[in-house]
């Protein structure tokens, strides 16, 4: 929700979030993706006892040491 800055969701918080989600770089978001679909794929991967999941996990990792917000 707040990716596609929906008004009715960004009303409901404070003012200053809000300045700080309207400003926020384009890459953020690129560095967000890098973190949280690696992580969920390496998720499922581990379920499937997939060698292919610590990959995904150290990728995760290395796109939270990036931009730890």
């Amino acid at each position: 929700m707040i990716s596609y800055k929906i008004s009715a969701y960004m009303q409901t918080m404070p003012e200053d979030l809000q300045y700080w989600f309207y400003q926020r770089p384009v890459w953020f978001t690129g560095v967000w993706a890098t973190r949280v679909w690696p992580a969920l794929l390496g998720s499922f991967l581990l379920l499937l006892q997939c060698r292919q999941a610590l990959r995904l996990f150290v990728l995760a990792l290395a796109g939270f040491l990036i931009a730890p917000l």
